[in-house]
């Protein structure tokens, strides 16, 4: 099996070794150009499933374009793959072709119909954290929700990171990027944070040994850890399935129902692009009262 360049409509790899060789090794196939942790960790290993998957196919050759990647998507439907998993493994896919210089479309990856996503009420936010016995998670739970945090984004949280004078949380990935790298946060996490460092001094985690935010035996926590540990609070709790990314879908949504606008919102949830915000296009009700109000009193109801 040999890895070809096919001009325009495939990859030419610079390297002289095997295929197999090639697969074996650790290796970052998106050369440092993806500076998300989580997102590098899926696109890598979708990689390399993909080759791998050429190998043990009926293919001669290793090789990128349309066909071969239209090929795989085709493969992963046939086994269930959902249309969500098959649209990151197209990006997955025309990201490292980019990377090598390549560009062509996916016309196979099925359209995925946007819903709101599930939300909790600001009386539902108030009960999770209330019922929270333990400080850390208690504090985690209300600084995710205050900042609308993704989880990725809470986890590399360090102790400098937080500014308690001003009640500012500092984002160091958003320094290239248009959006705040400041996110403000309420009273109520401010003392919640407050009792947790103490917990933690108390218990041997001091700052300097220890500079990650949230801690536990381990060192810094994981976001698989608080994922189960959010699930386990949600289900005895709310008796419902909470997830990281539904606090701050509920944040979004509740500013939203404030009259915040559609920009601001961009800005506060760090989107890049204005169409994944949208989301949360639909009127609040705020927003509908005042529009009719403005008709009526324009006569143009």
């Amino acid at each position: 099996m040999k890895v070809i360049d096919e001009g325009r409509g495939g990859i030419s790899f610079l390297y002289t070794f095997h295929i197999i060789i090639f697969m074996m090794i650790d290796i970052d196939y998106f050369r440092g150009r993806l500076s998300n942790q989580n997102t590098y960790n899926t696109y890598n290993r979708i990689i390399k499933r993909f080759l791998e998957w050429q190998q043990n196919s009926a293919l001669n050759e290793i090789k990128i374009d349309q066909n071969t990647a239209e090929a795989f998507i085709q493969y992963l439907k046939e086994r269930g793959a959902s249309p969500s998993t098959l649209n990151i493994v197209a990006s997955a896919i025309k990201k490292f072709a980019e990377i090598n210089g390549q560009y062509f479309k996916i016309t196979n990856v099925p359209q995925i119909n946007q819903k709101v996503p599930d939300i909790l009420s600001k009386e539902e936010i108030d009960a999770l954290i209330d019922g929270i016995k333990d400080i850390r998670d208690k504090a985690i739970v209300s600084l995710l929700y205050d900042c609308a945090l993704r989880i990725s984004e809470l986890v590399n949280l360090n102790c400098s990171d937080i500014d308690m004078e001003n009640r500012l949380i500092f984002l160091e990935h958003r320094k290239k990027s248009r959006s705040p790298q400041k996110i403000p946060f309420s009273k109520r996490t401010k003392a919640l944070l407050e009792r947790y460092l103490e917990e933690r001094d108390r218990r041997g985690f001091d700052k300097k040994t220890f500079p990650e935010l949230f801690v536990g035996a381990g060192g810094r926590l994981s976001a698989d850890g608080i994922r189960r540990n959010l699930r386990e609070y949600g289900l005895r709790i709310l008796g419902k399935r909470v997830q990281p990314h539904m606090l701050r879908h509920s944040r979004a949504s509740h500013l939203r129902d404030r009259g915040m606008s559609l920009d601001l919102l961009r800005e506060f949830l760090g989107h890049r692009r204005i169409d994944t915000t949208l989301i949360y296009a639909r009127l609040s009700p705020t927003e509908l009262k005042s529009r009719l109000e403005e008709l009526e009193s324009e006569d143009k109801w």
